[in-house]
């Protein structure tokens, strides 16, 4: 029997004043996002809505509409305009979701579409798709990026589910940008720093429709690296520091996985850029609790010889590189950001590490403080939770495991490089991810 269906406009109740987005939530733009969670039980339809309601309550901007402001800034009409909430019954059981089987063939499936034609229209810019398999339940959100970044939407998600249960007495989500929006007086222009040259319309056209080929030549895998790895990694590369230097498990495990890409890549160099968020940076103003997109970009040039050498090169590297993100210097970078994007151009002045990154480059990503395995609607955490492969050169992405086991990595890489990938010593097998 097909999956039976059913749709609505979901509001929450509440209006407030329209919320000014930030230059952060500007860079990815309408770019739609998605991610999903299986549980190993069915859900109740209606506690979900009453808890996804109560979301909406406490966070209007969910229901929104996004529109150009006064000055051609985009702004959120908190309105309750409505999300779009659709609920699916499947008559079969749910696939056993996890390292054997991936989620991500699927995601297209278990999450709303979503239009990126959004800015000046009454389109929604969230998306909930609940999916009742036989004995499990799917659930997807999918968002415009502008309006969330990936860790604001699973702590929204981790915030339904403490609704779910009637225990959301924890403090509510913020959505007030007021910390990352410029002052009120624009820095001189004499102290702007020169922007990068933009793309062409022609020259962004084929950046791309290079892209989006190049997902052709990429494979995906998974691959768990176990607690007991990472410790001894982490002792034995500590123990090659000099006095007063240190390593994070984050900077060990990133070491480790691009010292194995290194011995399958046949590049000089590689090109390395790495994300951080903004919320870890004591002094800006931003909460945990923030759902707006809070990441700022660094990269690096590193010589394949060395990486491939050792893992403490990188980890070291990347160690030095997070000693720069002080509230001045990430500050400092939001000015210059807002100098020279505007909702009109950012695709066009898209940094140039990041034309890099869609291209050769390899982007690494931190998910292994998302709160994935911490959303629980009464039976306890989530089988597994995942997100689309991501359309760039190549991708390393550190998720917690979902036994809270060390961590579960997501490659995305060309497929020889793949193929040839040398994981670390003691980890499990690398498990292919279909198309």
């Amino acid at each position: 029997m097909p999956a039976r269906a059913r749709t609505i406009l979901l509001r929450g109740g509440q209006r407030r004043p329209p919320q000014r987005l930030s230059v952060c939530d500007i860079e990815p733009g309408a770019v739609v996002v998605r991610r999903a969670a299986a549980f190993a039980h069915r859900l109740d339809p209606e506690r979900l809505l009453v808890g996804l309601r109560a979301c909406l309550a406490e966070l209007p901007l969910l229901a929104g509409r996004l529109r150009r402001g006064a000055d051609g800034w985009w702004e959120v009409t908190c309105d309750d305009a409505g999300l779009r909430y659709t609920v699916v019954d499947e008559d079969r059981p749910m696939p056993a979701y996890g390292y054997d089987q991936a989620m991500k063939p699927d995601i297209s499936r278990l999450t709303e579409p979503l239009t990126l034609a959004t800015v000046d229209r009454d389109r929604p810019l969230v998306g909930v798709r609940v999916t009742r398999f036989q004995g499990g339940t799917v659930l997807g959100l999918s968002n415009t990026h502008a309006l969330m970044d990936g860790l604001g939407a699973w702590r929204l998600l981790e915030r339904w589910s403490q609704h779910y249960r009637g225990h959301a007495s924890a403090a509510p989500l913020t959505f007030d940008r007021a910390p990352l929006l410029p002052p009120t007086s624009p820095p001189p222009a004499a102290h702007r720093p020169a922007p990068p040259p933009p793309l062409s319309p022609l020259g962004l056209a084929g950046f791309i429709a290079r892209a989006l080929l190049a997902t052709r030549t990429r494979a995906s895998a998974l691959l768990h690296l176990p607690a007991a790895l990472l410790a001894d990694a982490k002792a034995e590369l500590g123990a090659q520091l000099p006095a007063g230097e240190w390593l994070s498990t984050q900077d060990v495990v990133m070491g480790l996985l691009v010292h194995g890409l290194a011995a399958a890549t046949a590049q000089p160099q590689l090109h390395i850029g790495t994300i951080y968020d903004l919320r870890r940076i004591a002094g800006l103003g931003l909460t945990p609790a923030y759902t707006g997109n809070a990441a700022t970009f660094r990269d690096l040039v590193e010589p394949r010889a060395e990486l491939a050498r050792t893992p403490l090169h990188l980890a070291r590297a990347l160690r030095r590189l997070a000693a720069t993100l002080t509230p001045e210097r990430a500050l400092t970078d939001l000015r210059a950001l807002e100098a020279r994007v505007t909702p009109a151009n950012a695709l066009r002045h898209m940094p140039l590490f990041m034309r890099r990154l869609f291209a050769d480059g390899l982007l690494l990503n931190n998910y292994s403080a998302f709160p994935i395995y911490r959303l629980d609607f009464g039976h306890g955490p989530p089988r597994w939770g995942d997100y689309p492969r991501l359309p760039l050169g190549r991708v390393l992405t550190v998720c917690p495991d979902p036994h809270g086991d060390g961590v579960a990595v997501h490659l995305t890489l060309p497929h020889d490089e793949l193929r040839r990938f040398v994981p670390p010593r003691g980890a499990g097998p690398l498990h292919p991810v279909g198309a």
